[in-house]
């Protein structure tokens, strides 16, 4: 007998985490399974894809990969979804019902989405980097409902035919539903040992996934997509070099405005070349407004001779090849990276994050006020 698992995905960092929790999962558990592999994700780049693609193929025997980006996305959901996203969605998938529901997520539209789509499957929570720490409020679905469809609108709703919009709107309230935490069978988190559970799952079953477990998803990834991730430049450049990681905060302009975000670059940048290191660049998997050329225009000729770009896919996760550097240090803001780099390879790793003035999101305040207590502040190299 299979256990049927449909686990959603929405990008290659998470492709990791739930991958290594199934490879810890299947060491415990001698239990035959059929693993449905469902990709979505808003505004993929064709690169992005691509390599969630690969990354997928790399990593596990997936009984079926299913793209449903074209359904689970953040601008369908607000310009028009209907009820029957779900049955589209099983009939993407190709099943009625499942086993365990995994995704990255508990409090997100989509995920929530995802999760009703199979209403009476036991639900298998993963690490989706730093986002699963944010706190949480709890709330009941059908008080939502209810309150967004009380008696005095109802007539008028159902006469205007739009009821099911509004049903529809309640997945965009902020939170974790309480239904959906009775259906959680269990969490796997990676960066726990470093970072307080938060108070919404503290009453719920809850597994570590070891490091070694994360090593060995990305050892197996690499081996067998090594053209893509292998590091074209002679190692022995990057000594006494630094990694920058670049984040996506500023896309549409929504955690922060882009000038802030490109200035708390520059000022990394500038400040390394000034200290006399070398500056190696990343940018963000998710990104499609690209950071590196904009910061290459506004540096100096002797600035410049210092700056370069690490010529792998950026969609890729710095994970797969940050050990083959020989960097110093890696630099970021609130990346989950600045965890698993020093956890995985022992490569100290700074924050910048307190150059970002103020987060429009309570999300992210959350989560760099999780960094600054646990990771040092990159200031601190220029003393």
């Amino acid at each position: 007998m299979f256990l049927k698992r449909v686990i959603f995905v929405l990008g290659t960092w998470q492709l990791i985490t739930a991958t290594s929790a199934i490879i810890q999962k299947s060491y415990k558990k001698n239990t035959l399974s059929k693993d449905y592999l469902v990709l979505y994700g808003h505004d993929l780049t064709e690169q992005m894809k691509e390599s969630m693609e690969k990354l997928s193929i790399a990593l596990w025997d997936w009984a079926k990969i299913i793209w449903v980006d074209d359904l689970l996305n953040t601008k369908r959901y607000t310009e028009e979804y209907r009820l029957d996203i779900f049955n589209a969605l099983r009939s993407r998938i190709g099943l009625n019902n499942v086993d365990e529901l995994w995704v990255s997520k508990l409090f997100n539209p989509l995920e929530k989405i995802a999760i009703d789509t199979y209403e009476d499957s036991p639900i298998v929570l993963y690490e989706d980097g730093l986002w699963v720490f944010a706190p949480q409020k709890i709330y009941s679905h059908e008080f939502t409902l209810r309150s967004l469809l009380y008696p005095r609108k109802l007539i008028k709703l159902i006469k205007s035919k739009q009821i099911e919009k509004k049903r529809m709107l309640a997945y965009k309230i902020k939170g974790v539903r309480q239904d959906h935490l009775q259906r959680l069978k269990m969490t796997y988190l990676y960066l726990s040992k470093y970072i307080p559970v938060p108070k919404y799952l503290e009453n719920t079953p809850r597994e570590q996934i070891l490091s070694e477990n994360i090593r060995s998803a990305l050892y197996k990834a690499r081996e067998n997509i090594y053209e893509d991730v292998v590091v074209k430049e002679d190692k022995t450049s990057f000594s006494d070099s630094f990694l920058i990681l670049a984040q996506n905060f500023s896309k549409n302009n929504k955690m922060v405005k882009r000038n802030e975000e490109l200035n708390c670059y520059l000022y990394i940048v500038k400040s390394l070349i000034n200290q006399g290191y070398k500056v190696y660049w990343k940018e963000h998997p998710r990104t499609n407004w690209i950071f590196f050329k904009e910061i290459r225009s506004k540096l100096n000729f002797q600035q410049l001779n210092n700056f370069y770009e690490i010529e792998i896919p950026f969609s890729y996760p710095v994970e797969l090849f940050v050990e083959k550097l020989n960097i110093k240090a890696c630099v970021s803001c609130t990346s989950s990276a600045l965890f698993s780099i020093r956890d995985l390879f022992d490569i100290p790793t700074f924050t910048a994050v307190n150059h970002i003035r103020k987060f429009r999101s309570r999300d992210y305040r959350a989560m760099s006020k999780l960094v600054r207590n646990e990771i040092p502040l990159f200031d601190i190299l220029l003393k």
